[in-house]
């Protein structure tokens, strides 16, 4: 019943308060621990008398924590500490520790050393035993709080040593992490840069090479290159101007001798003609002016031929030169960017180098963080 199930516990904890023996003695027996943490974790309910005897059980826990002799290996003061920290939860066994003074039980059994009860079933806690738990309650809850600071505060100088050995030791992976994060960031930007510079090298070499496709086109007809198209066309030009110059020369002769024939008959007509001989040279002399004329018109239209044509010469000569010109740029061109296509493959190779060596340089980091906290957790 519960009267019986308190008066146990209540005898249990007068018995293992103050006495080391007789924690020795109680932690002997099997399961005795176990039997307490079991109360102690069982699902919480509403009752308050349930509640009394969680925190009963939590009490003598503590009582067996605080007057432990370290005689039992198994259930050393460490190994407690343990238990309580892992199983139940420090907070969680203060939590239930604490109940006990909360309790109206306890507040009654507290005001007067004898108790006023119509009936023995009213009887719980007696004033001894509350005076007993408000002595002890402080030393449990010190005990937890000391010895659980003091272990987190004061680790051993080889674990302080192998802890800093391993921080310095991350550090420098971070740092050499981020030195080849900034190496990586440059490589990036160079190849966006020699990835654009290809880019505006081929556009441009496309262009290039729509013209020179363009030319050749205009040229086929003939079924010659463009350069002996244009050899070609301007062999026939300069024979055209050639003959020009022959025919010009010729007429320029034809011009001398009849200038001189006029020269001839005119003095010859101051000398001997009669006024109808006069009156017919003039004639004469007007046509051959007439004609003379029409040569000098002829000899102008040839010169300006002859200006044309040797215009057209020189601007073919000129295309031809730059046909010339943009083919050497083709090559020049395509020579170049084979260079930049090769300095990306190398570019490419570093990087997947520098990406290899970061993995593995961030794995042996993950490893020693996962190390250090293994050894944190020991």
């Amino acid at each position: 019943s519960f009267h019986t199930r308190i008066a146990i516990l209540i005898f249990l904890c007068t018995w293992l308060a103050n006495c080391p023996l007789a924690v020795q003695a109680f932690l002997s027996i099997a399961n005795s621990i176990s039997c307490l943490i079991s109360q102690i974790c069982a699902q919480s309910v509403a009752d308050d008398r349930e509640v009394l005897i969680q925190s009963l059980c939590s009490f003598a826990f503590g009582l067996c924590l605080v007057f432990n002799n370290n005689q039992m290996t198994t259930y050393s003061t460490e190994s407690l500490e343990r238990i309580i920290n892992k199983r139940i939860g420090i907070d969680f066994f203060q939590e239930k520790l604490e109940l006990l003074s909360k309790s109206d039980y306890y507040a009654k059994a507290l005001q007067k050393p004898q108790l006023k009860l119509s009936k023995s079933n009213d009887m719980i806690l007696d004033y001894e035993f509350a005076r007993l738990y408000k002595v002890l309650e402080g030393s449990i809850t010190r005990a937890l709080t000391t010895r659980t600071n003091d272990g987190q505060a004061q680790p051993s100088d080889q674990s302080a040593a192998i802890l800093a050995q391993y921080t310095d030791l991350i550090q420098q992976q971070n740092q050499q992490i981020h030195i080849y994060q900034q190496q990586e960031r440059q490589f990036l930007e160079e190849r966006d840069s020699y990835q654009k510079k290809i880019l505006e090298l081929e556009q441009s070499l496309q262009e290039i090479r729509n013209q020179y496709t363009s030319l050749q086109s205009s040229s086929s007809s003939s079924k010659q290159n463009p350069d002996d198209g244009l050899k070609t066309l301007c062999e026939q030009q300069q024979a055209e101007l050639e003959y020009s110059r022959n025919m010009i020369a010729y007429q320029q002769q034809q011009y001398y001798y009849l200038t001189q024939s006029i020269e001839n008959g005119v003095q010859q007509l101051n000398l001997n003609s009669t006024d109808n001989e006069h009156v017919v040279l003039n004639a004469k002399i007007i046509e051959l002016q007439e004609k003379l004329n029409a040569f000098d018109e002829r000899c102008v239209a040839q010169n300006d031929e002859i200006a044309r044509l040797q215009l057209e010469n020189n601007i073919l000569q000129e295309k031809n030169t730059n046909e010339k010109r943009k083919v050497s740029v083709l090559e020049s061109l395509e020579g170049q960017m084979q260079e930049i296509i090769d300095e990306k493959t190398n570019l490419n190779n570093d990087y997947q180098k520098l990406n290899t060596a970061y993995q593995q340089n961030l794995k042996e980091q993950n490893d020693l963080l996962v190390l250090c906290s293994t050894y944190e957790d020991q």
